[in-house]
């Protein structure tokens, strides 16, 4: 597959995605990318979002595996994150989530398709509970990342620095947080 155009939007927007319960997670989308196949606009290849959540929402995120976060699935690691502090997730949609975000008949550019899914986050239309796209099972974390503490001269810079965790899902994927 050749991805020819990336959109990437930085938002710091409020997202909330459908668990498989259909209770809604709150996030915090910070980027979303949007890459096309070949020449045709509107033919979705990825959709990638880095998310932050506060320490309650993640630690319901693990619990629960969502995003795919099996331990199984998980590259081995030593790190255990602050419980005070937020945690980053870097997402991709999985095949079913983009065919979701394709409507027949109306504008499906990247800037389309991402207006389209925040609209549908903000919505409380009960159709959208199964809709792929907004499913935490359709999306797949590829690192899962908290911000550690700097000295102030590197924080005075905007330096920051990140520790976390990899999973099996970000093996092969082009693009990595």
């Amino acid at each position: 597959m050749v991805m020819h155009a990336e959109s990437t939007y930085t938002l710091n927007e409020a997202f909330d995605f459908i668990t498989e319960q259909g209770e809604r997670l709150p996030t915090e989308v910070l980027t979303a990318s949007v890459y096309e196949e070949g020449s045709i606009q509107g033919q979705l290849a990825q959709c990638l979002m880095t998310v932050r959540v506060v320490p309650g929402v993640y630690t319901r995120i693990d619990t629960q595996a969502m995003f795919q976060l099996d331990p199984s699935q998980r590259l081995p690691t030593s790190v255990e994150f602050d419980p005070e502090k937020p945690v980053l997730l870097d997402l991709v949609l999985d095949a079913e989530g983009l065919r979701s975000l394709i409507v027949e008949g109306a504008p499906n550019a990247a800037d389309d398709v991402v207006n389209r899914l925040f609209a549908w986050s903000r919505s409380v239309a009960p159709e959208l509970i199964g809709c792929p796209a907004l499913s935490t099972e359709h999306w797949y974390a590829l690192h899962v990342k908290q911000a550690v503490e700097l000295p102030d001269y590197l924080q005075a810079d905007g330096h920051e620095l990140f520790e976390g965790y990899s999973t099996r899902w970000a093996e092969g994927q082009d693009h990595n947080g």
